[in-house]
């Protein structure tokens, strides 16, 4: 996260001094309004990301629900909750636990495989 810090820091580095010369200043008008405006931003954020793991956890819970996942709903929120924790390779890595799972309950490599296979063609849609 720290480079992603500095290059962010670096790309924004005017924008960051013209707010704190703002702040400087007094001019506490215009500093309010433009903290409003990434509060409201960073609330659409969250509120979408919400959203997002609703979608994730309502279809993986589906597909291990009809894989036949023992405690479906659980391992669907938990792969929606690490998509968010890692992006990009989120599902991929979340389908460890359920692929363990059936691998354990199921004592064949078929079924197990599939959760997989699931996880990684849902990632890929």
């Amino acid at each position: 996260m720290i480079p992603l810090y500095i290059y962010c820091l670096t790309l924004y580095r005017d924008k960051i001094k013209k707010f704190i010369i703002l702040i400087a200043n007094g001019e506490h008008h215009q500093t309010h309004s433009i903290l409003y405006k990434a509060l409201g931003v960073a609330q659409k954020y969250l509120k979408g990301l919400m959203i997002d793991v609703m979608i994730v956890t309502v279809m993986l819970s589906a597909g291990f629900l009809l894989l036949g996942v023992k405690h479906a709903v659980l391992f669907g929120l938990l792969v929606a909750s690490v998509n968010i924790a890692l992006p990009y390779m989120g599902i991929s890595v979340g389908s460890i636990l359920p692929f363990c799972i059936m691998l354990i309950t199921e004592n064949q490599i078929g079924p197990a495989t599939g959760v997989v296979l699931f996880c990684f063609f849902y990632s890929v849609c």
